[in-house]
């Protein structure tokens, strides 16, 4: 049996394995992080960084373009070209922060190679012939894009998320294949910036993990924005058309071809298990990624598998929550279980659509016991003045205990705005709660507060409740007039 010379290995430096890494070499502990490509992982590099920075620009670009009340702009002139340029500068300089000093100074020592398990019974990790013998080793590799096996599309010069922010500048057209989170916000930002996009999904809506009306909400938007949609789409093949590359697809119409400059693939995420030696190592996974209880560990005593590479729920945000999890329990043999229930996500479009808990449509599904409040922006003060009144905050909770099932908001920092429902969730504050709670004014978390107050609204005017408050009112002499 190797010796473990090492406290914590991590495969992978993305979220997941940077906190790890940063808790235990925080506690002075021996911690090595191996890595193959760049430290920083995916989001730092080809996600969420560049892709929220180029959001940044096109969100710019549009104000411009749709001018500033009470201000004469001349935008004629208007050159998006060095768009793309300064996104790989900001990513750059991001990125370029996480040097192996860095890691260094914060007590992480950085393997820069390609790690794989090793069958031995102790966790052993081995970057490029140098074993890395452990008392716990964290798979982190996350995800890489998934490609559908859409014939022909192995043949086409495609994009995906990897490639994208290459570009010299944004192309004249681009089709999409996609109509998640990714494609919608590429869809968007090269749209405003110039682009011809069309978005091609077999699917009968966009953002299938939202909610459907502030999908539906999100879409009419963009396609106002002249983003074209082909839904409900059947590909059946893939093909160069005047050397573009283009999407033979069928629908109720028949058989249709769609070309562009060029073809972003974005058809969701796939878990990175190849080459990492799993059923050497005796580890379970499937095409869904590597199996882990809710400690997260593997099916391998002193081994876990953290972030996008177990398949449950790929957030960056998420990674570092299961890394904190699973680090807590290798080192400190704490049982905090991972828990879904009060997760969130957002889509950062304009504006923003953001999600945690239940919908209504699932709470339906579920047959359980709920109600639908909403307030829309359209009705706060802020959000006029600031000239975003465009969506809602919508709650879902239970009629009579108040319980939050979840909530869903389409509106301007939608993303900021639905970390009090988060929090409310996890804590299992009710509605009421938050509708009593003070919020600053002239804020949009006062649209939040007002969809709470709605449940209480309703709860007064409808039932038993409503009939005790009235008479409870009759009792102490109002609504009796004169």
């Amino acid at each position: 049996m190797a010796k473990p010379e090492w406290d914590v290995v991590t495969l992978g430096t993305g979220a997941a394995g940077l906190v790890a890494g940063h808790i235990a070499g925080g506690l002075g502990l021996r911690t090595a992080c191996i890595e193959a490509d760049r430290v920083g992982g995916e989001c730092s590099w080809t996600g969420c960084v560049p892709s929220k920075a180029l959001l940044h620009v096109a969100d710019r670009v549009h104000r411009i373009r749709r001018g500033i009340p009470g201000v004469e702009l001349e935008t004629d002139g208007l050159d998006a070209s060095g768009a793309l340029e300064h996104v790989r500068r900001i990513t750059r300089d991001m990125g370029g922060e996480l040097t192996a000093d860095a890691l260094a100074a914060k007590g992480m020592e950085l393997v820069e190679a390609r790690g794989t398990l090793l069958p031995e019974s102790q966790p052993v990790a081995d970057a490029a012939g140098r074993g890395l013998a452990a008392r716990c080793v964290l798979i982190a590799t996350g995800s890489r894009p998934k490609i559908p096996p859409v014939p022909g599309l192995a043949d086409l010069p495609y994009r995906t998320n990897q490639t994208l922010f290459d570009l010299d500048q944004p192309p004249g057209s681009m089709v999409i294949l996609g109509a998640g989170p990714i494609g919608i916000e590429m869809a968007q930002a090269f749209n405003r910036l110039g682009t011809r996009v069309t978005v091609v999904d077999r699917g009968s809506e966009i953002l299938a993990q939202d909610d459907p009306e502030h999908a539906r909400w999100l879409r009419e938007i963009l396609q106002a924005e002249g983003v074209e949609f082909l839904l409900g789409s059947n590909i059946v093949r893939a093909r160069l058309l005047d050397g573009w590359p283009a999407l033979v697809h069928e629908d109720e119409t028949g058989e249709r071809v769609v070309a562009g400059e060029q073809l972003l693939v974005a058809a969701g995420r796939e878990p990175n298990t190849a080459g990492l030696g799993l059923d050497e190592a005796g580890i379970e996974h499937s095409p869904r990624g590597v199996e882990v209880d809710d400690l997260l560990r593997t099916t391998r005593r002193g081994i876990y598998a953290v972030g996008d590479v177990n398949g449950r729920w790929p957030f960056s945000h998420m990674a570092e929550y299961e890394s904190t999890i699973a680090t807590s329990h290798a080192l400190f043999g704490l049982r905090r279980k991972a828990s879904y229930r009060d997760g969130g996500w957002c889509t950062f479009t304009d504006p923003e659509v953001a999600s945690c808990g239940i919908n209504a449509a699932e709470a339906e599904h579920r047959g359980l016991a709920y109600g639908v409040h909403r307030w829309g922006f359209d009705s706060d003060d802020r959000a006029r003045v600031d000239g975003q009144a465009v969506g809602e905050v919508k709650v879902v909770a239970d009629p009579r205990t108040g319980r939050l099932l979840g909530a869903q908001i389409i509106g301007p920092r939608a993303g900021e705005a639905i970390q009090e429902y988060i929090l409310a969730l996890g804590r299992r504050i009710p509605v009421h709660a938050l509708a009593q709670t003070v919020h600053v004014y002239p804020t949009v978390s006062v649209t939040a507060q007002r969809a709470s107050q709605m449940w209480m609204r309703d709860r007064l005017q409808v039932g038993w409740t409503s009939r005790l408050a009235r008479q409870y009112l009759a009792l102490r002499g109002f609504g009796r007039g004169g």
